[in-house]
């Protein structure tokens, strides 16, 4: 009898859960709250958006991802560090086995894979098949390496592309690893969704490479003066983003290396993908409007949300 009250308890606290959860209306995404150290929903639309209030799944989050999809959230637990899968839809947690504490969680295009980064152990740890069947699937060793610069890690979780003062290397599951010939390293890298191709960013312009893990053969989209911290791929694998510490935003077409500016007014962050095609936010959750980037349509738009008015959540 006891068994079947507890479960009966934990059922009816999830269902409690979920109802709380709902959300009324169109969700374009999801921000991590410092201060509340909650998940809050981005609704409405890309034009008129606005930040909800706080989703409470029970435990406090010391960071916190959303994949391209806004499917589900990857979290991390503020008192012992471990490594959770949250259900925006039914408030259930799914606890991972990574070691606890990453310094870094990096999802790959579409979410369905995600790499840990542990500065301390120079380590990274590899998961596979998420949301629904997680599975820790590998890892590497970096104790040859110094600092980290930048990260990548493909949709499949085979590939990993790391940029250290070293070079560029790649990593498999199975932690061994391969240089790239031709390029110094990346300030800001990304993979196409569902490939293995991507793009490289650094200070002297913009690259794709091809078949990463294979021949990792490099073709210029352009050779400008930058300072990229952010790299991303649209929906349709068509036009790559790159967020710039002094220029805002640059939309490169990949078939032809056309390139369109666009000045964010702000300091970006990086570039985190809401729902749609080509929609990121670029600046994080504070006292401050919150800037999104909105290339869909066949025209860029850099818009403002409004930020959060303490007690009208």
């Amino acid at each position: 009898m006891k068994t079947k009250f507890t479960l009966a308890l934990a059922f009816a606290t999830l269902c409690a859960l979920a109802d709380e959860q709902k959300i009324s209306g169109p969700v374009l995404g999801f921000v991590y709250d410092a201060n509340t150290l909650r998940v809050r929903p981005i609704q409405g639309i890309s034009a008129s958006a606005f930040v909800g209030a706080p989703l409470d799944f029970g435990v406090d989050l010391a960071k916190a991802v959303f994949p391209a999809r806004q499917n589900y959230i990857l979290a991390q637990r503020s008192d012992t560090g471990e490594a959770i899968v949250l259900s925006p839809q039914t408030g259930a947690t799914r606890k991972l086995g990574v070691t606890p504490g990453a310094d870094q969680i990096i999802l790959s295009p579409l979410g369905d894979s995600a790499l840990f980064y542990f500065s301390a152990a120079k380590s990274f740890q590899i998961v596979t098949g998420l949301p629904d069947a997680p599975t820790v699937s590998g890892g590497a060793n970096l104790s040859t390496f110094s600092n980290l610069i930048a990260v990548a890690i493909s949709d499949d979780g085979k590939t990993i592309l790391a940029s250290f003062p070293e070079g560029l290397f790649t990593f498999a599951p199975d932690g061994s690893q391969n240089r790239i010939n031709g390029n110094s390293g990346g300030l800001a890298l990304a993979f196409l969704n569902h490939s293995q191709d991507a793009v490289v960013a650094d200070s002297n312009g913009i690259l794709l490479l091809h078949d990463v893990a294979g021949q990792a053969l490099w073709s210029v989209l352009t050779t400008q003066s930058m300072s990229p911290i952010a790299a991303a791929i649209s929906s349709d694998n068509q036009h790559a983003f790159i967020a710039d510490a002094a220029a805002g935003l640059l939309t490169i077409d990949l078939s032809s290396g056309s390139t369109v500016a666009d000045a964010c007014g702000c300091l970006p962050s990086g570039l985190f993908p809401l729902r749609g095609s080509s929609l990121f936010r670029l600046t994080d959750l504070s006292d401050k409007p919150m800037t999104i980037f909105d290339a869909g349509g066949g025209e860029s738009r850099i818009l403002v949300i409004p930020p959060v008015v303490e007690g009208a959540q």
